[in-house]
């Protein structure tokens, strides 16, 4: 059985701390993807 990778829509408007949440859950295996807001959350989501 193959284990898919979780992946994780990460919403914060302050860009390096997104980026360093993001490299941390990256290095625990999680695939991840950033946006600053709300709308493009959403639509990101339907994507992602």
């Amino acid at each position: 059985m193959v284990k898919q990778q979780s992946k994780l829509l990460i919403v914060e408007d302050e860009v390096l701390f997104a980026r360093a949440v993001m490299r941390k859950l990256q290095k625990a295996g999680y695939e991840c993807e950033h946006v600053e807001s709300l709308q493009d959350a959403r639509a990101s989501a339907k994507q992602f």
